[in-house]
């Protein structure tokens, strides 16, 4: 009993790579996914703003995304595309619809596709 104790040492020299390894993958993949969330409030945000402004139930779809767009450049997202934003009139009111995915390269071919699907009510 004494003998088998004292083999028992802790991890090796390999099993300390492993989890450190482990470790700085985790902290690499959330600092790729991290922006994406961060950016993605922004818009969020903005699809918000853009559809409590006055009037915008009877606005034009160029008009919503003008000014989602002005909304989108003062909170710094960059390069986002205004086509996925559309607007859905129904007989219960207008909603503003921002359908959009964002594909961030980790290495190689292998990358990370964030989906996000937000709808926002039209104030008249």
């Amino acid at each position: 009993m004494m003998n088998l104790v004292r083999n028992q040492r802790g991890m090796t020299g390999m099993g300390w790579l492993i989890i450190i390894a482990l470790i700085i993958s985790g902290a690499l993949l959330a600092m790729k996914i991290g922006p994406i969330y961060i950016s993605h409030g922004s818009v969020l945000q903005s699809l918000k703003y853009t559809a409590n402004q006055p009037g915008m139930a009877k606005a034009t779809l160029r008009k919503a995304r003008d000014v989602m767009a002005k909304q989108l450049n003062i909170s710094s997202v960059y390069g986002f595309d205004m086509e996925t934003v559309t607007l859905d009139r129904t007989r219960e009111g207008t909603k503003i619809i921002v359908d959009y995915e964002v594909r961030e390269p980790i290495v190689g071919n292998l990358s990370i596709v964030a989906s996000f699907y937000e709808v926002a009510e039209a104030s008249e």
